[in-house]
């Protein structure tokens, strides 16, 4: 596999990934301002969300039944929290197939760490949308970014609770068309 970066590449590529993870945190203040119909803090600003809905996106029904998880914020322990309904937790550990974009996490040609998300990538360090709205993938063979929409099939999990905001995740997961 070809590397497409040197030692000063990959700082900034560890920068990138502090990047997200601060970025991940740092919509904290926008939690005050909005709730959604489920009780769940909306964590993106509506400026974004309303430009975002203009571009392509996953039609993936398994998106809605993500979003019907809520979202909390712990401002002193600076974490989200997850509440999975019960039409949720009976995808725990199941495999299941989801299509949507990639966003790698990865600064190689091709990887096999990414998020899967809802929403047409904009930014490389701020995943599109809300935290039920993308998911993060670890697949056994790497691949290539692709502008498009690409389906992958892996073992479901969820995490109630995360510093970075990320509530789910496929495992052992296989693309199943790109």
């Amino acid at each position: 596999m070809k590397k497409i970066f040197n030692r000063a590449n990959l700082r900034l590529s560890l920068a990138a990934l502090l990047l997200l993870s601060v970025s991940l945190l740092a919509p904290v203040h926008h939690a005050r301002a909005a709730s959604s119909s489920n009780g769940s803090v909306s964590l993106q600003p509506s400026d974004e969300k309303k430009a975002q809905q203009t571009l392509p996106y996953s039609q993936d029904q398994f998106w809605s039944l993500m979003a019907k998880a809520t979202v909390s914020v712990d401002e002193k322990a600076q974490t989200y929290r997850a509440k999975f309904p019960n039409d949720i937790k009976k995808y725990q550990g199941q495999n299941l197939i989801i299509s949507g974009f990639i966003l790698p996490l990865e600064t190689t040609e091709k990887f096999t760490h990414f998020l899967l998300t809802k929403w047409t990538p904009v930014c490389a360090y701020h995943p599109p949308g809300e935290p039920t709205e993308f998911i993060e993938v670890t697949i056994d063979k790497p691949i290539a970014w692709s502008e498009k929409i690409i389906k992958i099939e892996g073992q479901f999990n969820m995490s109630p609770e995360q510093s970075q905001g990320m509530f789910f995740q496929l495992k052992n997961a296989k693309v199943v068309q790109y």
